[in-house]
């Protein structure tokens, strides 16, 4: 019974070890996916606004529809900024979820594959 509790640890701290090698390039490599993902994003959502704010002007009519006009464009524009800002955070948070759901799996993998190992050691 100690010789398989021996084993156990011994096989525990090397997956502990692995795990603490892996995890921070594991993280890193979300993370640049993560950033080139919410970088296309914007870049789509830029491309939008500007096509939107390059629409005809409200040049053919009185100078009270031009305001009014271009404070419309105006606060449009002031929107979607503060919506794709808000896009970015929960984006951040998802990708803060996901980091610790990774670990979360990571472990629970080594876990039932410690368990199987020594299911089958038990076994014999």
């Amino acid at each position: 019974m100690d010789e398989l509790a021996y084993i156990i640890r011994e096989h525990n701290a090397k997956f502990q070890a692995e795990l603490e090698h892996l995890f921070p390039l594991y993280c890193v490599e979300v993370n640049e996916l993560r950033a080139i993902e919410v970088l296309n994003r914007n870049q789509n959502h830029l491309s939008v606004q500007k096509a939107t704010t390059s629409s005809p002007d409200c040049s053919g009519k009185s100078y009270d529809n031009e305001c009014i006009c271009s404070a419309l464009k105006k606060e449009i524009s002031k929107l979607r900024m503060e919506m794709i800002s808000k896009n970015r955070k929960i984006q951040a948070l998802e990708l803060q979820v996901r980091n610790k759901n990774v670990f979360h799996n990571i472990c629970k993998k080594r876990l039932e594959q410690l368990l199987y190992n020594n299911k089958v050691l038990v076994i014999f």
